[in-house]
């Protein structure tokens, strides 16, 4: 065992070591993430921005372990609204795959799918040899960070700062998250039509709101449906694009719980 341990040792750092882009220039790409946006490399690096990209799969668990970091560090440079856009690179999965992903882990930057949004390709085009592989990318395409490792908030935030992010408030705030045991949403993911059933009792007056990522109310549910004893709604939501929502329960104009919703074609 003695002699197998520095064995074990060089293969763990000789595959962190190739765990990063062979590259030291970017490739331009077009993807289109999971709510159908497409993004388009050189668009965003020639408005000045610097590029982090998450190269990563949904099943990898230190992919999975590390997606709350990056969520926050997207967050510390102003949700991609200031000089600096975060996004996810998928391997192998599909939209679905991906929007689960990031329901669970509580990512809300524009994600890719290896699949349908053209992930796989882009893995192959920048030789990733292993995920997570998290990379920055300066303005004029050089690949300032061929691997950030582990890909911690602490990490993350401190080689952005290095290549010359700037740190900055989301202009989109994030709904806050509270007593998500008051809903109960089925099924979800949903394609069509939502069943909404409430979990309180002696509530009057209450309305239900579903909202996007960008924070665009897309379905308003008035009190009328309470009055009379009623827990339970139906949502149609078949005319909607497929992505994360948000469901929000008011009393009065009181938000007192919020539901992640994905739907999905």
């Amino acid at each position: 065992m003695k002699k197998l341990l520095p064995f074990i040792i060089f293969v763990f750092v000789f595959s962190l070591s190739k765990a990063q882009t062979m590259l030291d220039t970017a490739i331009n790409f077009t993807v289109k993430d999971v709510n159908g946006n497409t993004i388009k490399l050189y668009d965003i690096l020639n408005a000045g921005n610097l590029v982090v990209i998450d190269f990563y799969s949904t099943a990898c668990g230190t992919c999975q372990q590390y997606a709350p970091d990056m969520q926050m560090a997207y967050e510390e440079f102003g949700c991609n609204s200031g000089n600096v856009f975060f996004m996810g690179i998928d391997k192998g999965n599909t939209n679905q795959d991906v929007m689960e992903f990031d329901s669970i882990y509580g990512v809300h930057y524009p994600n890719v799918s290896g699949q349908e949004g053209g992930g796989n390709q882009v893995h192959l085009l920048y030789e990733i040899q292993a995920t997570p592989t998290t990379i920055v990318i300066q303005p004029d395409a050089y690949i300032y960070v061929p691997q950030i490792y582990p890909p911690s908030y602490a990490n993350v935030v401190d080689s952005v700062y290095s290549a010359g992010g700037i740190a900055q408030q989301c202009l989109t705030s994030l709904p806050e998250w509270k007593n998500s045991e008051m809903l109960c949403i089925s099924p979800n993911p949903v394609r069509n039509y939502v069943n909404i059933k409430l979990h309180l009792e002696d509530a009057k007056n209450l309305h239900i709101k579903i909202f996007n990522l960008t924070g665009q109310e897309v379905t308003h549910i008035g009190s009328k449906l309470y009055y009379s004893g009623k827990h339970a709604v139906f949502a149609d939501l078949s005319g909607k694009p497929e992505g994360l929502y948000f469901v929000q329960l008011l009393e009065n104009s009181t938000v007192i719980s919020t539901q992640k919703l994905i739907l999905t074609r």
